[in-house]
C-alpha cells in the first residue's frame, strides 16, 4: 500500500513522486543511518570524491609545488599515466630477461671448428677448376668424330617418334574418357529422374492409403452415429435431460419439432456417409493408379541401369617404337667414347664441391648469429635503461597520488564533524591500494556500539544533506539503545521497541 497525502496511488507513482524529490538511491542514503556505510565501499569513495572541489590532476600537482608530475602527466591524468608506465615497465622488463635466454640459444647454435671464410673458399676455387677442366677433356672426346653426333641424332629422332605416338595415344584416351564421362553423367541423370518418380508415386499411395483409413474410421463413426439417431424416440413423460415434465398443452408442439430435427439429422448422416464414401472410392482409384505407375518405373529402372552405352579404351601399341628407341641408345653408348674414369673423378670433385659449400654457408651462418648476439646484447642494454627512467617516472607519479590523496582525504573529512574516512591503505613497499572505510576517534565502523553507530550515521547524512542539497525525513531504527541523538536539518523519525501491544506514534 503506497499513500500520497492520505491518498492511494500505485507503487511506480509514488516512486516518481520521489524521484522528484531527489533519486531513489541518494533517497536511501538521505533516510537511513545506515545506508552510506551498508553500501559497496567503491560507491561510498567515489561520492566522498565526488563531495570535494573539482580540480584537474596538473592543478594539484601545481598546488604540491611537483612540476615534474605535471611533465610526465602531460595531458593525461595521473591514474591514466600510472596505468600505462607501469604496463611499459613491466613489459620492457619482461623484454629485457628474455633476452639472455634468447642469447644463450643462439650461443647454442655456434659450433665453428675456427677455419676462416678465405680458407674455405680458394679451396673452393681450385675444386671448381679442376671440375671445368676435367668436363673439358670429356667434350673433346665426345666431338672427335661424327660418328658420334649421327648416332646422338638417331637416338633422338627415335625417340621424338616414341613420344609423338604415346601424347596422339593419350589425347584420344582423354576424349574417349569425357565421352564416356558425359555417357555415365547422363545415364545418372536418367536413373535420378525415375527415381524421383518412384518416390512420388510411393507417396501418393502412401497418401491414399492413410486417407482411406482415415475416411474409413470417420465413415464407421458417422454410420454409428447414423443408426442411433435413427433409434431415438420422443420421451412422453418430460425432458431427458433435466427430467422437467411438459407441458400438457405444448407436448405436441415439442414431438413435432423433435422428429424435424430427427429427420434432418437423418438426412445429414446419410449425405455425410454418401461423401465419405465417395472420397474413400477416388483415394482408392488414385492409389491404384499410382501402385501400376510404380510398377511400370521399376521396369523403367532396371532397364536404365542396365544400359551400357560407353566405348572401350584401346590398348597403345608402342613396343615397335620402344624397341627402336631402345637400339638407337645402345649404337649411341657404344659410339661413344670411354670416359667413365673421368666422369668418377668429377663425381667426386662435385662432391667435395657440395661440401665445401655447406662448410662456407655454415661459416656464414655463424657470423650472423655472433652479429645478432651483439646486437640483442646492446638491446638488452637499453631496455634496462629504459625501465630504469620508467621505474624513476613510476616512483614521481606514486608520489603525487599519495600527496593528492592526503590533500582529497584531509577535505573530505574536514566536511565530518565526528566521522573521519579512510581512503587507501599503505604498504611497507611504499606502493598503495584503494579503499574507503569510516571510522569514529580511529575506531572503525564495524567496531563502534549501536549507539556511536547511529551517531556516525547521521553525522554523514549531514554532510550529505548540505552536498545534495535535498533534506527528507530520516528515520532511526532501535533508538532505544541510544540517550543523545545528533541533531539533523530534517524531520527525525525514531523507532522504539516497547511492550505496547499496539504500534503508537509519539
Amino acid at each position: 500500500m503506497f499513500e500520497i497525502n492520505g491518498v492511494n496511488v500505485r507503487q511506480s507513482e509514488f516512486q516518481r513522486k520521489i524521484s522528484e524529490i531527489t533519486k531513489e538511491d541518494i533517497f536511501k542514503l538521505l533516510t537511513n543511518p545506515m545506508g552510506f556505510v551498508g553500501s559497496r565501499w567503491q560507491d561510498q569513495r567515489k561520492i566522498l570524491i565526488d563531495m570535494v572541489e573539482k580540480r584537474s590532476d596538473i592543478e594539484i600537482a601545481k598546488e604540491l609545488g611537483m612540476t615534474e608530475a605535471i611533465c610526465i602527466m602531460g595531458s593525461v591524468g595521473c591514474e591514466d599515466r600510472l596505468k600505462e608506465l607501469k604496463n611499459n615497465l613491466k613489459k620492457t622488463l619482461k623484454e629485457a630477461e628474455d633476452i639472455p635466454v634468447r642469447i644463450d640459444e643462439i650461443s647454442r647454435c655456434i659450433k665453428n671448428d675456427g677455419r676462416s671464410v678465405y680458407s674455405v673458399e680458394n679451396e673452393i676455387r681450385e675444386v671448381r677448376e679442376k671440375i671445368n677442366e676435367g668436363e673439358r677433356e670429356i667434350r673433346f672426346l665426345k666431338e672427335e668424330g661424327n660418328s658420334v653426333k649421327e648416332a646422338e641424332n638417331i637416338y633422338r629422332e627415335a625417340l621424338s617418334r616414341l613420344k609423338r605416338a604415346r601424347d596422339k595415344y593419350n589425347e584420344e584416351v582423354m576424349s574417349i574418357k569425357s565421352i564416356n564421362a558425359s555417357l555415365r553423367y547422363e545415364k545418372q541423370k536418367k536413373i535420378n529422374n525415375i527415381k524421383y518418380k518412384i518416390n512420388d508415386c510411393e507417396a501418393e499411395y502412401k497418401m491414399c492409403k492413410n486417407k482411406i483409413a482415415d475416411c474409413i474410421k470417420i465413415l464407421n463413426e458417422t454410420k454409428a452415429e447414423y443408426e442411433k439417431e435413427r433409434e431415438r424416440k420422443f420421451n412422453d413423460r418430460g425432458c431427458a435431460y433435466c427430467g422437467r415434465e411438459w407441458d400438457k398443452n405444448t407436448i405436441d408442439e415439442k414431438r413435432e419439432k423433435f422428429n424435424l430435427n430427427k429427420e434432418k439429422r437423418i438426412i445429414e448422416f446419410e449425405g455425410k456417409i454418401n461423401s465419405l464414401s465417395k472420397e474413400i472410392s477416388e483415394y482408392e482409384k488414385r492409389g491404384l493408379q499410382a501402385e501400376k505407375l510404380n510398377e511400370k518405373l521399376k521396369i523403367e529402372m532396371s532397364e536404365a541401369e542396365n544400359e551400357n552405352n560407353e566405348r572401350d579404351i584401346p590398348k597403345g601399341e608402342f613396343e615397335f617404337l620402344e624397341n627402336e628407341v631402345e637400339r638407337a641408345e645402345i649404337n649411341m653408348k657404344n659410339a661413344m667414347p670411354d670416359t667413365s674414369q673421368k666422369d668418377a673423378e668429377i663425381k667426386i670433385m662435385r662432391a667435395r664441391l657440395r661440401e665445401l659449400e655447406c662448410e662456407l654457408s655454415e661459416i656464414d651462418r655463424e657470423e650472423k648469429l655472433k652479429a645478432r648476439i651483439k646486437e640483442l646484447e646492446e638491446e638488452e642494454e637499453r631496455k634496462r635503461e629504459a625501465a630504469f627512467e620508467i621505474e624513476k617516472q613510476v616512483e614521481v607519479m606514486e608520489k603525487f597520488s599519495r600527496g593528492k590523496l592526503n590533500m582529497l582525504s584531509n577535505e573530505i573529512n574536514s566536511r565530518f564533524g565526528i566521522v573521519e574516512f579512510k581512503l587507501f591503505d599503505n604498504y611497507i613497499n611504499g606502493s598503495y591500494a584503494e579503499c574507503c572505510e569510516a571510522k569514529v576517534k580511529g575506531v572503525p565502523f564495524r567496531d563502534l556500539n549501536s549507539a556511536m553507530k547511529i551517531n556516525a550515521g547521521l553525522d554523514i547524512i549531514r554532510t550529505l544533506q548540505n552536498y545534495y542539497d535535498t533534506y527528507v525525513p530520516v528515520f532511526v531504527d532501535n533508538s532505544e539503545s541510544i540517550n543523545n541523538i545528533g541533531e539533523i536539518k530534517s524531520q527525525l523519525i525514531c523507532l522504539r521497541v516497547t511492550n505496547d501491544d499496539e504500534i503508537k506514534i509519539i
